[in-house]
């Protein structure tokens, strides 16, 4: 979505991996999950129109919703792991919009459009910007993965900004902060989707962030109180 726009506006021709419907997700007290159509049901109603149910009884989710209130599950925890396909789907997008262009474009033989343009006729640029392959976030990650799955020269340049990558450092390479080691470098998707709003809170205390700027829209007093409030107990939350 990030990049889309940019490009429809230059005149070139976008394919997405997916509508932008968001990741699917499940508020398990009020038993609601969104529809493919973007739609709010309740989740004994969607069937398999649902982006993401939790697989779950009735009354498992009684329970947990009393030890656990307002709570919302999300397709991490649908054990499926879509992530393993973005990079797939992303060449998928791809190879969609030739086939668009060629029968929009190609030679009009009878009934049928000759082909007018093969893989690597056309600059191909895998674009986007954060972890995902579409939906709510971008697709930084995802386009990174298509380049380093594409064998076969669809993709001309990748374009991304902050994708989320998993490093597999060898033992002679380090990073490094202040001088000091960082032993933990990086972590999946859905740990630091769970970390983030965590930890967050309690970066925004440090005095190196004193004055930064959108720091919060609210007194700095109350700012602070939220922060400390959320920070209390980190780790009984981790």
């Amino acid at each position: 979505m990030a990049a889309g726009e940019w490009g429809l506006k230059r005149g070139c021709a976008v394919a997405y991996t997916d509508k932008g419907s968001g990741n699917g997700a499940h508020e398990l007290a009020s038993n609601l999950v969104t529809k493919i159509d973007g739609t709010l049901v309740n989740a004994a109603n969607a069937g398999n129109a649902a982006l993401f149910k939790a697989n779950v009884s009735d009354a498992a989710l009684a329970s947990f919703n009393t030890s656990f209130p307002n709570r919302y599950a999300y397709n991490a925890h649908s054990q499926q792991n879509p992530e393993q396909s973005w990079g797939k789907n992303t060449l998928q997008a791809i190879q969609f919009a030739y086939w668009a262009l060629n029968d929009m474009f190609g030679t009009l033989n009878g009934s049928t459009r000759t082909v007018r343009y093969n893989k690597g006729d056309v600059t191909t640029i895998a674009a986007s910007v954060s972890n995902g392959g579409g939906g709510g976030g971008g697709g930084g990650g995802a386009s990174r993965a298509a380049a380093e799955q594409d064998t076969d020269g669809w993709i001309t340049a990748v374009v991304v900004g902050e994708p989320q990558i998993n490093l597999n450092l060898p033992s002679q390479v380090s990073v490094r902060q202040g001088g000091a080691p960082v032993e933990s470098r990086s972590g999946s998707r859905s740990q630091i989707t769970r970390r983030s709003p965590i930890c967050q809170p309690c970066a925004a205390l440090a005095t190196a962030a004193a004055g930064s700027p959108n720091l919060s829209a609210l007194p700095l007093a109350t700012t602070n109180a939220i922060h400390a409030a959320r920070c209390a107990s980190p780790a009984a939350i981790l």
